[in-house]
């Protein structure tokens, strides 16, 4: 970096690794970091990113060793949108293989955060970071983006009953392809779509089951 770059760092600033004197132990060489400490005017910096086996790694830099980003980040270098659904097609330590996941916030590394649709996720809130070559757009896959989205509110109602009663409820999880949710009385059930029918939530109705 130039000697004017390097007093401009501050706390969330986006850079590149060029060397790195932990060699295999750390980033490698390429790899997009952000600041999260400063340590002086002209000394090292601790910066966090992406290494193997760890979605989130923080390691002391020299300040010889980054240098500022080119214009795009490696999701904007490959057209994705925040917002865009993915297939997980590799093998992740956060989400399962076939998880349709949505990206949910680009931080500048090969390794952003999406939020689970469908699937499972070793997270319970389902928000986690997923290396962008282990996942691809729904569209290429001519996938369509699920219609139930955990987190949401909804309504079901069982199929062919004779009193079509539809009751509140939030989708928690998938038990693999079948909804998952609970109830306003706060009970849990699975409600395969085979059998259930789901619609947005709509305040005027309510109901237990």
């Amino acid at each position: 970096m130039k000697k004017k770059d390097v007093k401009k760092l501050k706390v969330g600033d986006l850079l590149v690794v060029t060397g790195n004197k932990f060699g295999a132990n750390g980033f490698a060489i390429g790899t997009r970091v952000r600041v999260v400490n400063v340590r002086n005017k002209y000394g090292d910096i601790d910066c966090t990113g992406s290494i193997s086996g760890f979605a989130s790694f923080t390691q002391g830099l020299s300040r010889k060793d980054v240098s500022l980003p080119v214009a795009k980040t490696p999701r904007e270098e490959l057209g994705y949108k925040v917002g865009d659904s993915f297939q997980v097609v590799g093998v992740t330590m956060t989400f399962t293989f076939g998880s349709i996941v949505e990206l949910a916030r680009d931080d500048g590394t090969s390794c952003p955060f999406f939020k689970l649709l469908t699937g499972s996720c070793l997270k319970p809130d389902g928000n986690a970071c997923a290396w962008l070559n282990n996942v691809k757009p729904c569209v290429e896959l001519e996938l369509e983006p699920p219609m139930l989205k955990i987190g949401q509110q909804y309504e079901y109602t069982k199929i062919g009953s004779a009193e079509e009663r539809y009751y509140p409820c939030s989708l928690i999880a998938f038990d693999g392809a079948d909804p998952v949710v609970k109830t306003d009385a706060g009970h849990y059930h699975c409600r395969p779509e085979q059998q259930y029918r789901f619609r947005k939530a709509l305040n005027s109705t309510k109901g237990q089951s």
